[in-house]
């Protein structure tokens, strides 16, 4: 039978107890994972590869697993970092709120890996080094780039068609270099949100908590959109510009 089938996904689901089937194998053979798959295969040759199935051969490249996709996507697209450390509602109950959407492609997923590629690159200029080693952080930074990039005209055109920006590989890291200067610009607020904090601060709890994220998210943006019309920091657009100047 067909292994995408809802029948097959039922024997697999009732046998569960013998073999640990875990839902991500369940989505394995679907066909929106394997679109995705062979958009990486077509547009992203030995330089990324997306990971559907545990234990599968792949094409030499960077691989990313669509658990990971799907986290960058709920905190990039949805806008829920707060809750990324549910890993496994992802290709469960979440699967086509995440996946199912048009616009998201492999250059989507591509461009949430290039932002976070950023992330983590500037993390150890976070002073509170117990924040920055928990995952949830990633997550946090890369929902607040989106709401920057929101308010960017470079920013939404990125938001809207990424193939033009990270499909290339010179393109890409131009665009990670524009999105270098925001991740570091943040970091700087967030380390004076965090500075005062106390010892009794939960990051843990907070980064899980809607209201708390919402609230730094807003201060942060609002903080970077302010030194950006005061010509103090310059603008995505304005990088992008000096970038390909």
């Amino acid at each position: 039978m067909d292994p995408a089938s809802a029948i097959a996904d039922k024997i697999t689901r009732f046998s569960n107890n013998q073999n640990g089937v875990k839902p991500r194998d369940f989505k394995a053979n679907h066909p929106i994972q394997i679109r995705l798959q062979n958009e990486f295969d077509q547009n992203y040759e030995r330089q990324f590869v997306l990971e559907i199935k545990r234990g599968e051969l792949l094409y030499p490249g960077r691989w990313i697993s669509n658990e990971d996709a799907g986290l960058f996507l709920r905190a990039f697209d949805l806008k829920e970092p707060w809750a990324t450390h549910r890993k496994s509602e992802v290709l469960d109950d979440l699967h086509a709120d995440l996946f199912g959407r048009p616009e998201v492609t492999a250059d989507r997923i591509v461009l949430c890996q290039a932002i976070i590629d950023e992330i983590g690159a500037a993390l150890p200029q976070l002073e509170n080094q117990l924040v920055a080693r928990y995952v949830l952080v990633r997550y946090l930074l890369l929902y607040i780039v989106r709401e920057v990039m929101e308010h960017d005209e470079i920013g939404k055109e990125a938001i809207e068609n990424p193939a033009k920006f990270v499909r290339d590989t010179t393109t890409r890291a131009k665009f990670q270099t524009c999105i270098r200067t925001v991740v570091e610009d943040l970091i700087i607020d967030l380390n004076g949100e965090l500075a005062d904090v106390g010892e009794d601060f939960d990051y843990r709890d907070r980064l899980r908590d809607q209201k708390w994220v919402t609230d730094i998210r807003r201060t942060l943006v609002s903080e970077y959109q302010k030194q950006v019309r005061r010509r103090r920091i310059a603008s995505i657009s304005n990088e992008w510009a000096t970038a390909n100047g």
